[in-house]
C-alpha cells in the first residue's frame, strides 16, 4: 500500500513538473486577456451596447476565469510567480471589489 501512495505521489509531481512551464506561460496570457475584456466592454458600453448584457459577459468571463485559475494553480512555483513577478494578488483585489462596468 505504501509503495502505491508514494508512486501516485511521484506520477502527480511529474505531472506538475510538465504542466508548470505551459501554465507559467498561459496565466499572463489569461490575465492580458481578461483586462482587454473588460476594456473592450467599457468601450461597448459607451457606445450603446445593453449595459446588462455586457454586465453579464464580464460575470461569464470572470466565472471563467476562476475556473481556470482554480486548475491552473497547483503548485508554489505558479502561485509564487502570479504573486509576485503577475502582481496578482492586486488583480484578484480589481476583480473583487471593482464596480461592475
Amino acid at each position: 500500500m505504501g509503495s502505491r501512495i508514494y508512486q501516485l505521489s511521484a506520477n502527480v509531481e511529474a505531472l506538475l513538473a510538465k504542466v508548470t512551464p505551459a501554465v507559467s506561460l498561459a496565466l499572463p496570457l489569461l490575465m492580458r486577456s481578461i483586462l482587454a475584456t473588460d476594456f473592450k466592454l467599457r468601450e461597448l458600453v459607451s457606445q450603446g451596447i445593453n449595459f446588462e448584457r455586457a454586465v453579464q459577459i464580464q460575470r461569464t468571463v470572470n466565472c471563467l476565469f476562476l475556473s481556470l485559475f482554480k486548475s491552473w494553480v497547483q503548485s508554489d512555483s505558479v502561485a509564487k510567480k502570479f504573486l509576485t513577478e503577475l502582481n496578482g494578488f492586486d488583480f484578484l483585489l480589481d476583480r473583487l471589489f471593482s464596480k461592475p462596468l
